[in-house]
């Protein structure tokens, strides 16, 4: 499943590289529900080296900012932080 594809932005079956973003190795998967079922963003990301795995859904119905997945990344490597300092 982790199978490289070979174009630096995917791996296998739709686990994604994340790794520029937190400075490790990173991978996982997001997305965003659809318009029929609303407003959310959703990210998993493994960090293997940390041994830790965050999984976050957000809910943007009310999301005043331009880009719910910079919001979603910055939590996520505050969830990171918090798992690090213990």
């Amino acid at each position: 499943m982790t199978a490289s594809h070979g174009d630096g932005e995917s791996y296998g079956l739709a686990v994604m590289n994340f790794s520029d973003m937190y400075g490790t190795l990173a991978v996982g998967h997001e997305g965003e529900s659809s318009v029929t079922t609303c407003c959310s963003v959703i990210r998993l990301v493994a960090l293997p080296k940390e041994g830790v795995v965050i999984s976050v859904q957000a809910d943007t119905g009310s999301f005043s900012g331009p880009d719910p997945f910079g919001a979603m990344t910055q939590l996520t490597l505050e969830l990171r932080d918090a798992v690090a300092r213990g």
